[in-house]
């Protein structure tokens, strides 16, 4: 295997025990108040009582499918579905679009998110070929595809690089009308300096697009999740979806529509608050030169401590003597001696601390 989940999985579970500096959290923030609200009305009313339709309450699909417009991805309420997490909405588009193919290679660009590989290693006969590098452009990007290439992964902004992603030169119309694109937006929304991926250089016939509310509006722990693409397709991602999964909670549903149709400043402050800790933590490691693709986005930093040894002994030796958590770098790819740094969780004082901590036992 090219990534390590369970690596990720225990020292995220390490970083975020009491008495701990968290650096190695994937959510962080407070939620915003209309959410709260609307789980508070929603027990109030026992609207958790029933189950919610397969395919999402109609307003949040409505709300979901203008978000997608905003974001430049042509939607409608009809082809979008609302998902118990972006992990199950990138789970079904992968069953959908290797349903019945001959072609069985899925790729994606390293460093990424370690589950990509999990779930194409759980579908019958699907192979995992990912490029490994930083800076990929969107006329590289068309020369991963092979005859045999029926997916490909994007991810913008990425974990765990932060980078937002540069499609120019993608020319789709002359990639095999056989492979799909998946888009990943998790981190959508979250990105600085204006900087942000044009996704109209893809085909929305031959593009399946995914978003999240965990990161945007720090509401994680609802599991809610929502995708977009067109007929056929969206029947045969929808069926594998209800098959597998039902459907998202209603009271979850109900708070992130709430949280979608509420909190435009909420947003701008939130990015606000992490450009200034993402400005901090950039300055701290160009200061002692050390090397990492500049975060143009999400929550995190990817950085190059290999002179101070392996990637798990780094991380434990943190964790032992400076009480500092981070993820081994070997989570997301063959990157021995990286570490990924988190500035979602901690306070800007908590995050100067936790570096001098760093300072003292690792220089």
């Amino acid at each position: 295997m090219y990534c390590n989940a369970k690596l990720l999985n225990k020292y995220a579970e390490e970083a975020g025990k009491p008495g701990i500096i968290n650096l190695g959290a994937s959510e962080g923030g407070r939620p915003p108040f209309p959410a709260k609200r609307a789980i508070r009305d929603c027990c109030e009313s026992y609207g958790f009582r029933h189950y919610a339709p397969v395919l999402g309450i109609p307003e949040l699909r409505r709300a979901v499918s203008d978000w997608f417009g905003r974001s430049g991805v042509a939607a409608t309420p009809e082809t979008t579905l609302i998902t118990a997490g972006s992990r199950s909405a990138v789970s079904a588009a992968l069953k959908g679009v290797l349903y019945r193919s001959p072609r069985r290679e899925i790729t994606t660009l390293l460093p990424a998110w370690p589950v990509y590989e999990e779930m194409v290693g759980a579908i019958n006969c699907a192979r995992f070929i990912p490029k490994i590098g930083f800076g990929f452009r969107g006329n590289q990007i068309s020369t991963y595809i092979s005859p045999n290439t029926r997916g490909v992964i994007l991810s913008s902004p990425t974990n765990p690089t932060g980078a937002v992603l540069d499609l120019s030169g993608l020319a789709q119309n002359k990639t095999s009308s056989q492979t799909w694109f998946i888009v990943d937006g998790a981190y959508w929304g979250l990105e600085y300096d204006g900087k942000k991926t044009d996704w109209t250089v893809l085909l929305p016939e031959r593009t399946i697009f995914i978003g999240s509310s965990s990161k945007l509006y720090a509401l994680a722990g609802l599991r809610v999740g929502f995708l977009t693409v067109p007929e056929p397709m969206f029947s045969t991602v929808a069926r594998f979806y209800a098959a597998d999964v039902g459907s998202a909670s209603l009271l979850s549903q109900e708070a992130v529509l709430a949280a979608m149709t509420n909190s435009d400043s909420y947003v701008q402050r939130r990015v606000g608050v992490l450009a200034e800790k993402r400005d901090f933590l950039v300055g701290w490691l160009k200061e002692h030169e050390i090397d990492h693709p500049h975060p143009e986005g999400a929550f995190y930093c990817f950085c190059d401590f290999s002179h101070c040894g392996p990637s798990v002994s780094v991380a434990d030796k943190l964790l032992e003597r400076a009480g500092v958590g981070i993820i081994p770098g070997t989570a997301f790819g063959p990157f021995e001696g990286w570490q990924r740094i988190s500035f979602a969780e901690v306070p800007l004082g908590e995050l100067e601390d936790a570096l001098c901590k760093i300072e003292e036992v690792l220089f």
